[in-house]
């Protein structure tokens, strides 16, 4: 069934628009550097992101430190029109472009990007027990899969002999809590650590979007983040949320990622740190107040938050706003 779980820090560093054309090589190996000092061991990225680039930076940087220093995960599956690729052959190709642009010879934790509709999931599992087999990924996981399918997933492997999913990253925020809910317990029994990403909700939990869009900030580089995030309901919970932080003393990014860190369902939190400052930041988030103050805070949120005697019975029978996934994001 497979090597034994591959050992995961307790954060992580993902590239998911941190790098873009203004990041030179020494910026980047110098918040490598830095992750290596606070503990931040994993790396992830994908081959999706920067259609390669994120990958063939990250690798050159790599370069500099010895092999054994971080874990390195990366994704396939995706691609730049959206459409999904989970087949054998598809996977195989985008395991090789990713280990050329990153410089190794094997991947320690291989993930697919999204679930194909349109393949067999025994499919994308024997080519994942396949490359495993051969020494290319140490072990692998899924990214975005729903829980029924994690469930599935988790039911071929063991028929079929297959290692199974060791990881699955899930999108998950103080604005997306709910999905925690919904997926955390399916991870749990099929067996899969949670990677959490978007932790900051790709910025808006920081509280600079209130009032303008900075040049070259996230809502400025990405052309789909406004209609994505600066509507309604998003832009009103995550103003309250900003709100309600400051209102407890604490800056609000602050609070977002120790709402994550503090949940014991993740196993591992990501983090979109593009310097060391922010990353350093984000890392001592939840040492820099006691542990009764911030849970105070996050349960008077939490609180607030609630439905209802009135409306609880129609929020029962709501769903959550879905917000499309790209990976691993602040």
């Amino acid at each position: 069934m497979g090597a034994p779980p591959l050992p995961l820090p307790r954060f992580g560093l993902g590239n998911w628009n941190a790098y873009d054309g203004s990041t030179d090589n020494r910026q980047i190996v110098e918040l490598l550097a830095c992750a290596h000092e606070l503990g931040v061991r994993l790396l992830d990225t994908a081959d999706l992101y920067q259609d390669g680039e994120a990958e063939a930076q990250l690798g050159r940087a790599l370069a500099r430190f010895p092999r054994d220093t971080f874990l390195v995960a990366t994704k396939g599956g995706g691609t730049p029109d959206g459409t999904v690729r989970g087949g054998r052959a598809e996977l195989g190709r985008a395991l090789e472009g990713s280990l050329r642009r990153l410089g190794r010879d094997h991947i320690d934790l291989y993930q697919v990007h999204h679930r194909d509709p349109h393949t067999p999931l025994e499919e994308t599992l024997a080519a994942l027990d396949e490359f495993r087999a051969r020494g290319l990924v140490r072990t692998y996981g899924c990214c975005n899969y729903e829980p029924l399918d994690l469930l599935a997933a988790a039911g071929i492997a063991e028929r079929a002999g297959h290692a199974p999913f060791s990881t699955v990253q899930v999108r998950f925020n103080a604005l997306e809590r709910d999905r925690g809910d919904v997926v955390f317990p399916f991870a749990r029994a099929a067996g899969a650590r949670v990677i959490a990403y978007s932790v900051l909700a790709e910025g808006l939990l920081t509280g600079r979007y209130r009032h303008e869009v900075a040049p070259g900030s996230r809502a400025a580089r990405d052309p789909s983040f406004a209609p994505k995030w600066l509507t309604s309901p998003w832009r009103e919970r995550a103003d309250a949320f900003v709100d309600d932080a400051c209102s407890a003393g604490f800056a609000p990014e602050d609070l977002a990622v120790a709402f994550v860190a503090r949940d014991p369902r993740v196993d591992v939190v990501l983090l979109g740190a593009r310097t060391p400052a922010q990353l350093t930041r984000a890392v001592s988030s939840c040492v820099r107040a006691p542990v009764e103050a911030v849970d105070a805070a996050l349960g008077a949120i939490a609180a607030r938050e609630q439905p209802t005697e009135a409306s609880s019975g129609a929020r029962a029978h709501s769903t959550v706003p879905t917000i499309p996934s790209h990976g691993a994001d602040a």
